[in-house]
């Protein structure tokens, strides 16, 4: 499923009243509505469920509301604490990654030493 992903949440942690692991990690995207009835238009909001170790493996890529990235979900039905749940397993991007190069920081000017600086 192709989208447009602005955000995620990596929330996993142990309960400290049960002592039993949870993992409620979320990506937020929006996706394009079907206009081809000729009435609709815009874009719908959407969360997905996922784990933190596919969020973390996110963590390259620069996405945010600002600056949406087109990414194809790999979705897939898991049995989740007791319950059928459709989760993200897996995000690919859908233009490569390219990761810019840092650019070269030019050097400072140079400060005169005290001892070229003329006293009056």
């Amino acid at each position: 499923m192709k989208v447009f992903l602005i955000g995620s949440t990596p929330i996993a942690d142990i309960s400290k009243k049960s002592g039993k692991p949870y993992d409620m990690s979320k990506f937020y995207s929006v996706a394009k509505l079907d206009s081809s009835d000729g009435e609709t238009k815009g874009h719908m909001g959407s969360e997905y469920k996922t784990t933190a170790a596919v969020v973390r493996s996110t963590a390259h890529l620069d996405y945010s509301f600002f600056k949406p990235l087109e990414v194809e979900l790999e979705l897939e039905e898991l049995m989740r604490y007791g319950n059928k749940e459709t989760m993200v397993v897996a995000v690919h991007p859908v233009k490569p990654v390219v990761t810019q190069p840092p650019k070269a920081i030019p050097p400072a000017p140079a400060v005169p030493s005290a001892s070229s600086i003329p006293v009056k």
